[in-house]
């Protein structure tokens, strides 16, 4: 994995503001889809990923979208 500032310019640097998510959901299915063994992105560009195991069960929640503006 690489250290938390470059995972952050690699997650910024995708264009995502608000109900425009799907690129940076499609980058961040891919970051994890090697850790998993199912991701999925739903209608509402959720983030989905399953790691099979008889351990405790964990769910990670945060927005994906940024500030944007519209200038006219």
């Amino acid at each position: 994995m690489t250290d938390a500032l470059t995972l952050q310019k690699k997650l910024l640097s995708v264009v995502s503001i608000a109900g425009f998510e799907e690129n940076r959901a499609r980058l961040i299915s891919s970051m994890v889809a090697p850790l998993c063994d199912d991701v999925v992105i739903d209608p509402m560009q959720n983030v989905i990923a399953h790691k099979k195991g008889d351990g405790a069960r964990v769910m990670m929640s945060a927005h994906m979208d940024s500030i944007g503006f519209l200038v006219t």
